[in-house]
């Protein structure tokens, strides 16, 4: 060992300079990247926070403009009602009286006094000629020839029953509208407010510059100014909102008119907004950060990377299997030292109980192969001894007689295992009887083809895995209204024996199908026990997961196919206590 550490003392170092100056410019660059990083974090922070503001501004603007056309809801249904109370509504009716229709234009005018966002009443006969039309000449743009043929144009299609509390938008060309139409029998109902009475400044602070106002609804898109030409050119030629990237977008949905708002600003103006001493001050923030990562590399080097590149050297030798190996270099600070010897007290100690570990888990292996198979043989004996009382009261003596010479060769079998393993050719013998003592017991139902090759008749396989299989078969195919037919097939093939158990009973159902590939075979324990536990001893024995497969036949019928390897691993055959 002390040469060693001679050898490795005498080999060529690097200068600590060269180290120090790779570190130095591997900190600035990051430094660098991270003042850029910082930078493209500040803007999209202050981005985020624009819409953000601008997203509760908008909510404003939509809370109140609902407000304003919730209130021009209820000036509707109070003319509504003056109608309703004061005229015929059916179709054919009379004309209203020009009395009533005076009353009605100066009740407009009133409710347009009131509400000063209210811009225009539109009344329509449609059983007549009858246009009633009442507007606020205050609104800009006002042009009333204009806001008739606007009004009689978007009417028709438009109209709304009397409980309907949504609203639409109309476009002309002195503005955009809100409008409404109500139907009361022959009568159409309609109120307008321009867009140009909302305009957002006077609601909410906006943050960022030059805010545009767009209100979508229906597939259209309609600027919430006196002319659409103002704002970015952020709708198209079929009246539809495109958006645009140099924009930061804001929406708020609006609940009287079934759409959004759509709130716009000049996203370069949120850039704007980072001066360059803010720059100059990170830049100054990264050198100094430089120079104090630096000092702080040159001591973590020494008091922590190089002592924990050490333990960590240990614990690959550990992982690797070397449990014998231990830390041999001092440390240059107490806590590592101290370190260093609880590693090599820990690695003892691991060395020590992984021995342990190894023979608890041998012998859990040999407890759980014995176990397994000792569920195996106690309902057996159960079911033989009743076969035999019916059979004695069934006068059947020969049957009897054959019967026991055949059980009697089946529990020697049974009692006198003193391995974990048998030959394909003895456990195909103790099938036979067992087959044998099933047609005694049911005479006509059960018929067997078993063929095996000579070569396979002598492999060794862990015991009654094969009539374990059997027994299942006749446990889920053998229904008495039909003969049971049951083939085994043993070859040697080229990775060991195969061996293949087919039945004509129904097959295995889906969910048993499903599990079938299973690292861990996990079958119902309380319908398929016997599957279960030839697939965890062949697991256990074999120390593999695919030796037993399960499948059914394209014609019906369960198949099973067994891989007994050639040379095992971990084989190893223990004396029955």
């Amino acid at each position: 060992m002390g040469e060693e550490n001679r050898k490795e003392n005498t080999r060529p170092r690097r200068s600590w300079i060269r180290t120090a100056l790779l570190f130095l410019v591997l900190i600035f660059v990051v430094s660098l990247a991270l003042n850029i990083y910082t930078n493209l974090n500040f803007i999209n922070a202050l981005r985020r926070q624009t819409v953000d503001e601008n997203t509760n501004a908008a909510k404003i603007w939509t809370r109140t403009v609902d407000t304003e056309l919730a209130s021009m809801n209820e000036s509707l249904h109070e003319l509504l009602i003056m109608i309703y109370n004061k005229t015929e509504l059916r179709v054919g009716s009379e004309m209203m009286k020009a009395s009533l229709k005076q009353e009605i234009y100066t009740t407009m005018t009133n409710k347009m006094i009131s509400n000063p966002h209210i811009d225009f009443f539109c009344l329509m006969d449609t059983d007549s000629d009858l246009y009633l039309f009442n507007a606020n000449s205050l609104i800009p743009g006002f042009e009333a020839g204009e806001m008739k043929k606007m009004t009689a144009e978007f009417i028709p299609g438009h109209e709304k029953n009397f409980r309907d509390t949504s609203w639409n938008l109309c476009r002309g060309n002195t503005g955009t509208f809100f409008i409404k139409t109500v139907v009361l029998g022959k009568y159409l109902l309609t109120a307008g407010s321009s867009l140009a009475h909302y305009q957002i400044e006077s609601i909410a602070p906006i943050a960022g510059m030059e805010p545009t106002l767009i209100l979508e609804a229906e597939g259209q898109a309609y600027y919430c100014t006196l002319r659409d030409s103002e704002g970015k050119d952020l709708i198209d030629e079929d009246g539809r909102y495109r958006g645009s990237s140099s924009v930061l977008e804001s929406r708020a949905p609006m609940e009287y008119l079934d759409g959004e708002l759509i709130l716009t600003v000049d996203a370069r103006s949120v850039q704007r907004k980072i001066s360059w001493n803010s720059t100059i001050l990170l830049m100054n923030f990264s050198i100094l950060s430089t120079l104090l990562l630096l000092g702080f590399m040159i001591f973590l080097n020494r008091n922590v990377i190089r002592p924990t590149r050490t333990l960590m050297d240990g614990i690959s030798e550990l992982r690797s299997g070397n449990m014998g190996y231990r830390i041999q270099t001092e440390a240059d600070n107490r806590e590592f030292q101290e370190m260093n010897e609880s590693f090599n007290e820990m690695s003892g100690r691991i060395e020590q109980s992984t021995r342990e570990e190894v023979e608890r888990m041998r012998k859990e292996q040999e407890d759980r192969l014995h176990l397994l198979r000792a569920q195996i043989k106690p309902h057996f004996y159960l079911n033989a001894i009743t076969t035999i009382s019916n059979m004695t009261y069934q006068g059947r003596q020969d049957d009897i007689r054959k019967y026991c010479n055949v059980l009697a060769k089946y529990m020697r079998y049974m009692l006198e295992m003193k391995s974990d393993f048998t030959t394909v050719g003895e456990e195909l013998t103790h099938i036979e009887n067992y087959i044998t003592m099933q047609q005694i017991r049911f005479p006509g139902s059960v018929t067997a083809d078993i063929h095996c090759e000579d070569e396979a008749r002598s492999t060794r396989i862990p015991l009654l895995v094969m009539f374990t299989i059997i027994e299942n078969s006749f446990k889920h195919a053998m229904d008495l209204y039909r003969e049971l037919k049951i083939t085994i097939d043993c070859r040697k093939a080229p990775d060991g024996t195969r061996i293949r158990i087919t039945d004509n009973g129904p097959g295995f159902s889906e969910e048993v199908l499903e599990n079938r590939n299973d690292t861990d075979l996990v079958f119902n324990t309380r319908n398929h026990i016997g599957l279960s536990n030839a697939a965890h001893t062949l697991r256990l024995t074999y120390k593999r997961p695919d030796l037993l497969v399960l499948s059914n036949l394209p014609d019906g019928g369960a198949c099973v196919d067994i891989l007994i390897p050639d040379e095992p691993e971990g084989e190893k055959e223990s004396e029955t206590v």
